[in-house]
């Protein structure tokens, strides 16, 4: 996991960019019912409990206080990134590609407006919940 997270931190700062012109052309489209910000229960927000932002158009991975947003790596960078997703009504999966065959898949599943299911590696499974 602790690898997972540095290729994250590391994409993060190759994916900034200014140039809005090519949000038309996103890899990504996250359905409406898992829109907004997903994390660990809590009472209040914070920053570090959170881990997914989705948008009608990106998939965000939130990393304590940063975030890389896949569309712009896939976007900015095409020959060495790439993405794709899926939906149905109740499930979304998102892959994000990178030269040397590293690839990233997430799988969501849709439990109430408030609640998915984070199908992490094919096997655990964590409850997020909807945080703003």
């Amino acid at each position: 996991m602790k690898k997972l997270f540095l290729i994250f931190f590391i994409i993060t700062f190759i994916s900034c960019s200014s140039d809005d012109s090519s949000s038309n052309n996103s890899p990504y489209n996250p359905p409406i019912w898992i829109h907004g910000t997903w994390g660990l229960a809590q009472t209040d927000f914070s920053p570090e409990n959170s881990f997914y932002r989705f948008t009608s158009d990106n998939v965000c991975q939130l990393i304590e206080v940063s975030s890389l947003c896949w569309k712009e790596s896939v976007l900015d960078f095409p020959e060495i990134h790439s993405g794709s997703d899926s939906s149905s009504d109740t499930i979304y999966e998102a892959k994000f590609g990178s030269v040397g065959g590293t690839t990233i898949i997430m799988k969501f599943q849709k439990i109430s407006s408030s609640k998915i299911l984070w199908v992490s590696n094919g096997s655990t499974e964590i409850e997020l919940v909807k945080l703003k």
